[in-house]
């Protein structure tokens, strides 16, 4: 369902960090009106690779936090976990190829949940990777 949601946004957690870009106009209280661009933000990452960049995409995806009306977040995660898309290999026809794992459920959320931790670890693993200094090059993260 592709059809805009209007609402009150109820709370707002927008992702930041190294190589996050987001366009938007929202806050948290404001209303969207029942005619309105359905496009009320825009996410964009950049990494040194397109593995990277999907990486940190899934990060991102699964740090942003909207409440208050329907987003397409969830659609847009499994879009990033598809075959075809993480391989590149996608057309015109990638939705109705992919229709069955695009329209499917949220899923388990602990399993979400542990996805998120992992990809999060890999985009700390490559900011590290990309501002290597002298006094980064001998970082490690801190076990538990």
């Amino acid at each position: 369902n592709f059809m805009p949601s209007p609402g009150i946004i109820k709370q707002l957690t927008e992702p930041n960090g190294i190589g996050v870009r987001i366009d938007s106009y929202v806050y948290e209280g404001y209303e969207i009106p029942v005619f309105y661009d359905p496009m009320i933000g825009k996410l964009i990452v950049w990494a040194t690779t397109r593995q990277y960049a999907i990486e940190r995409m899934r990060r991102v995806l699964y740090e942003y936090k909207i409440t208050g009306l329907k987003t397409n977040l969830s659609y847009l995660k499994r879009i990033m976990h598809t075959p075809d898309f993480v391989k590149g290999e996608y057309n015109t026809l990638f939705i109705e190829k992919n229709s069955r794992m695009l329209l499917r459920g949220n899923g388990n959320n602990e399993e979400i949940e542990n996805m998120a931790m992992i990809a999060s670890y890999i985009d700390y693993l490559m900011n590290l990777e990309e501002n290597k200094s002298p006094q980064l090059s001998d970082a490690r993260p801190i076990s538990r």
